[in-house]
């Protein structure tokens, strides 16, 4: 009786005396550094978040024949911030205007609602960016600022072939200034595609991705159904007047259109 006696006792003090020393050990694991607990934390979230927004990005542009659903251009320069109204935002050393997802196809389909990284707090600056690769000339999304040296970034095997997004598609800019998108799109054995409306440009940031800028001004064309334009000799833009139309084109302006 004696002996089975100590030896349960001896069994309930080895189990009380291992819970104690994991209960310490957890408690200090976390109070001897506890900020990077907290950052190694927000690592693996901006890892989540970015892998989000590539597969998303990468099943929309799969379905929407490469294009991208922004309103601008993602180029080899600079990282530009994804956000909800177009400012100029700076991601690590690089200050840009932001991107705008313009297609609401995307959030209703493809990712519902967009990440933004654990140290912002709005859409208005997500902190996570995209570029595009100078080596492969495919998309990378990436984290703007993380804990520690972590570089987290996502690349997905798909390209960036256009120069400007908008409404979901490709624009291309006409290189003489009586072609209309018909003719634009024509001569890179596309279509041109009528009655897309990606809304008022107010910035002309569609434009910006053809040329330097529109120092002179970012107006409203004088008629309806006008594509966005840069004029020949100045930086003058015009955004974009209603919907599409692929027989129209304004004079001593190089068109920019939709093309697929």
């Amino acid at each position: 009786m004696n002996q089975k006696s100590n030896h349960g006792f001896t069994l309930l003090s080895l189990v009380v005396t291992v819970t104690i020393v994991v209960i310490l050990a957890a408690a200090v694991y976390v109070w001897i550094d506890p900020v990077a607990r907290v950052g190694a934390a927000k690592n693996q979230r901006r890892q989540n978040d970015v892998l989000a927004i590539a597969t998303a990005l990468t099943d929309y542009m799969k379905d929407h024949k490469g294009a991208l659903p922004l309103l601008g251009g993602v180029g080899t320069t600079t990282k530009k911030v994804l956000c909800s109204s177009n400012t100029s935002l700076t991601c690590g050393s690089d200050t840009d205007g932001c991107l705008v997802i313009d297609d609401t196809d995307f959030t209703n389909k493809y990712l519902l609602n967009l990440p933004v990284d654990p140290d912002k707090s709005t859409q208005a600056d997500t902190g996570y960016y995209v570029q595009k690769s100078t080596t492969t000339g495919r998309l990378i999304v990436g984290a703007c600022t993380t804990y520690g040296s972590d570089i987290i970034t996502y690349k997905p095997q798909v390209s960036i072939s256009c120069k400007g997004y908008a409404a979901g598609y490709c624009w291309y800019m006409a290189t003489d200034t009586s072609h209309t998108c018909n003719t634009v799109c024509s001569n890179l054995n596309l279509t041109c595609v009528a009655g897309v409306d990606y809304g008022t440009d107010t910035n002309c940031e569609l434009n910006q991705e053809f040329h330097n800028g529109c120092d002179t001004g970012c107006n409203m064309p004088g008629g309806a159904d006008i594509p966005p334009a840069h004029h020949e000799t100045v930086d003058l833009c015009f955004y974009q007047s209603g919907s599409i139309g692929c027989d129209d084109n304004t004079a001593s302006y190089y068109g920019i259109c939709p093309c697929q």
